[in-house]
């Protein structure tokens, strides 16, 4: 999931949305672009994935701004927000990453006051759950150029229908909720709840242990 949203940040960065569409109507249409290194991404949710995001993009010399409910430290990032502090991060950014759980708190998380927050040359990118992002709001911000762009592997109904207008934005990429599904996975899966059935007979600590109360 880390490098289909590194992928994702990469292809919008340089413009990949704008020549694809140049390619297909055969025009030679240059346009300048600035390094990853300039720019800021807020990673919203610093679990397994997040934090692992947040490495890969440091890796391009970014500034990493991560928020999360918990003070918990997360290495790879330059500065720890609040959730509570959403409102005035958002105008910094670049980049958008949500990595958030799917929990009544996170339903419409993306909604249209938060893209107006947003700078109009960022990007929002969601991999978590279709439900965070309203898609109604979204898709007036891709229009009215609120934002610059967008990618989505998730959506609030999937498959994606046939007549939603989000197939025809041209700032949008999408995926069809394939972000996390690289090749073995079901093994890797079934290796994993094996692994995890064995700690817990043998009464060890297991891994990635969810709180119920929490829904995460």
């Amino acid at each position: 999931m880390a490098e289909t949203v590194t992928c994702a940040v990469l292809m919008l960065n340089f413009g990949f949305p704008r020549y694809l569409d140049a390619q297909r109507r055969h025009q030679w249409a240059p346009h300048a672009w600035s390094s990853l290194s300039g720019k800021t991404a807020l990673v919203i949710g610093l679990g397994g994935i997040g934090a692992r995001v947040a490495a890969s993009l440091k890796f391009f010399s970014t500034t990493v701004i991560g928020m999360r409910h918990s003070k918990k430290s997360c290495a790879h990032i330059d500065e720890l927000a609040a959730m509570t502090d959403l409102p005035n991060v958002l105008p910094r950014a670049d980049f958008v990453c949500i990595h958030v759980p799917n929990t009544a708190a996170t339903r419409h998380l993306v909604t249209a006051e938060f893209l107006a927050r947003m700078k109009p040359a960022a990007y929002l990118i969601n991999t978590a759950r279709g439900s965070q992002v309203d898609e109604v709001a979204l898709i007036g911000a891709l229009r009215g150029g609120a934002i610059a762009g967008a990618y989505l592997d998730v959506f609030a109904q999937e498959p994606l229908p046939a007549d939603s207008p989000l197939w025809d934005l041209p700032n949008l990429i999408m995926s069809p909720h394939m972000g996390d599904a690289a090749a073995g996975w079901e093994n890797n899966a079934a290796r994993f709840f094996a692994d995890n059935l064995e700690c817990f007979l043998r009464g060890k600590p297991l891994q990635n242990v969810c709180d119920p109360t929490k829904g995460y």
